[in-house]
């Protein structure tokens, strides 16, 4: 049987299968065909796919931190109890991992997303501050998980910020039957959240947004409170095995 010609619809529809193949559930094959469009012809003309929308993504990346990556789960794999870490509520962050090195980013209706998703939860015990970092996709079965603790003594600050990087995104040409790629160059803003420590920064992304702000501002507080206590520390960081 004759190799389909590079660039025809049967090309993409061969390698669209290629990419599909290995993934495990149907929450993921759904997401790969009705969110991360992999065929440059989107799909041909008769949509018999229905498109998902920005907020359909996002609800279901919300339901996965839900249900996977919760606060539960981040207590047990630091070793806490919740009676060890309630100085003030946890703090949870997240947002889209944009690697420029990564193809697998999309933009829609002026929203840039991509399927890996980074969650960060930040637990405020009476001496320390303690971390867990969690990265998975929502297409993939890959998943990292980390834990760092800080004494109140050993941080310099908390600090937020905006940083814009060029991206260089493949899109497919106008129109159903168009079957031409090209190269976008697109600014990304991505906003990160640090831990500043000497010699050393943790840092994390997140969802920018006033209650986000509001949560900020009162780690801040409690850092402040705590550094004037002056609670003994003379240990900086370390990775929990």
């Amino acid at each position: 049987m004759a190799r389909p010609k590079r660039g025809s619809p049967a090309y993409w529809e061969a390698w669209e299968k290629k990419q599909l193949l290995g993934l495990r559930s149907p929450e993921q094959r759904e997401i790969m065909k009705r969110y991360f469009e992999f065929t440059p012809e989107k799909r041909g003309c008769s949509r018999k796919v229905k498109e998902m929308s920005n907020k359909e993504y996002v609800d279901k990346v919300w339901a996965k931190i839900s249900t996977s990556v919760g606060h539960q789960r981040a207590l047990q794999k630091l070793g806490l109890h919740e009676s060890q870490a309630n100085e003030i509520k946890p703090v949870l962050f997240w947002g889209f991992v944009k690697d420029k090195d990564d193809p697998a980013i999309f933009k829609k209706a002026g929203c840039t997303y991509t399927s890996r998703i980074e969650v960060t939860w930040l637990f405020f015990g009476d001496e320390e501050l303690s971390i867990y970092k969690c990265i998975f996709d929502m297409v993939y079965d890959t998943q990292t998980e980390d834990t760092i603790d800080y004494f109140y003594t050993d941080i310099t600050a908390f600090e937020s910020k905006s940083v814009l990087d060029e991206f260089a995104i493949t899109v497919a040409g106008k129109g159903c039957r168009s079957k031409k790629l090209s190269k976008e160059k697109v600014f990304v803003k991505t906003n990160i959240f640090s831990v500043v420590v000497p010699g050393d920064n943790f840092t994390c992304s997140m969802t920018n947004n006033p209650e986000m702000e509001a949560k900020i501002q009162g780690m801040k507080q409690i850092l402040r409170e705590k550094k004037r206590e002056g609670t003994d520390g003379h240990f900086s960081a370390f990775k929990r095995q």
